[in-house]
């Protein structure tokens, strides 16, 4: 993703953040999204964490997915997985979300059967970690996407439902 990210953008980085080549992005994100770090267990798989940018330093886990942009060395892991998805309300920012959320949900299901610790997080973990964690939750139990969101909110109580996933939840998961 980053060498793609270059090469649209001509080899420049980011000049306020300094991505994709930054080792870390936590200077920036402190100064733009001040938070107390949060890293919480799913209520019935404490294999999977839901954590926002400052809470995914916090926790040892074997496996990270990274649903924000990242320093090279700021989220350390045996396993790293960057995904590019956009907080965005407007289903055309994110042209690929059923496809992302259904392989997210695929993945993180066999990564635990692997007996593997996943920490799932983005800048705050309001709607990007959320819904990923819906997705999985849909998926692993068999419910509606609505009522896996309920239950995530219920871990992480400052879930904010984005129009655009919520969408993709209830045609994936109705």
């Amino acid at each position: 993703m980053r060498l793609a990210v270059l090469a649209v953008s001509e080899g420049r980085d980011n000049p306020t953040t300094r991505w994709p080549s930054a080792d870390d992005l936590s200077d920036y994100y402190r100064g733009e999204f001040p938070t107390v770090p949060v890293h919480e267990a799913r209520g019935d798989d404490d294999g999977v964490i839901l954590a926002n940018w400052n809470g995914a330093a916090e926790v040892a886990a074997g496996l990270v997915v990274s649903l924000c942009r990242v320093g090279r060395r700021q989220v350390l892991a045996p396993q790293r997985v960057e995904l590019r998805l956009l907080d965005e309300d407007l289903p055309e920012a994110n042209p690929n979300l059923e496809f992302l959320f259904a392989d997210m949900a695929e993945a993180i299901t066999a990564w635990r059967d692997e007996g593997k610790k996943v920490l799932v997080h983005c800048v705050q973990a309001e709607r990007r970690t959320p819904a990923v964690a819906a997705a999985y939750l849909a998926r692993r139990a068999g419910i509606s996407g609505d009522e896996a969101f309920a239950r995530v909110r219920r871990v992480l109580p400052g879930a904010r439902v984005n129009p655009a996933f919520r969408a993709v939840l209830e045609r994936l998961w109705p």
